[in-house]
């Protein structure tokens, strides 16, 4: 963006130029949320990982109480629920899958370790697909709790 009086010129970065529905961003938030997850519990740091997925879990609650507060009705909110899971479940199986270029799961050193993160998100995003109109973010959230498994 340019003004022609002052000279100031503005650039913003097209990767930030994304315009979606209102779950795209907790979607992709939360999608960030379960892959720290993985990757602490995939490094034996379960404690960590709990601490992360509590994390993701108060992020959509204060999500969800901002909604109300602002006085949105809960189908919509509802709906912001299950777009937010679907575009989790996709980023999460992009990064995963290993198209999200740096990103991903490259602190996970040992090999097998890392293939059961992998495996273990596919799951969850396999499951955030299948099951977001049934149950929204929820499905996200109660698999988080599945993740912890991978440091064991």
């Amino acid at each position: 963006m340019a003004d022609e009086l002052s000279g100031a010129l503005k650039i913003i970065d097209p990767e930030f130029v994304i315009y979606g529905p209102p779950g795209l961003d907790v979607g992709s938030l939360l999608s960030g949320y379960a892959l720290a997850t993985a990757a602490l519990a995939a490094n034996g740091r379960l404690e960590e990982a709990s601490a992360v997925r509590d994390a993701a879990v108060k992020v959509w609650e204060s999500y969800l109480a901002t909604l109300t507060s602002l006085g949105v009705g809960s189908a919509a909110a509802a709906k912001a629920g299950e777009d937010a899971a679907g575009f989790a479940a996709c980023e999460v199986a992009r990064t995963a899958l290993g198209f999200a270029g740096l990103r991903g799961l490259s602190s996970v050193l040992d090999g097998a370790k890392k293939a059961e993160a992998e495996a273990a998100l596919l799951r969850l995003a396999q499951k955030c697909v299948l099951q977001r109109k049934a149950r929204g973010v929820q499905v996200i959230l109660d698999e988080l709790s599945s993740l912890l498994t991978l440091g064991c």
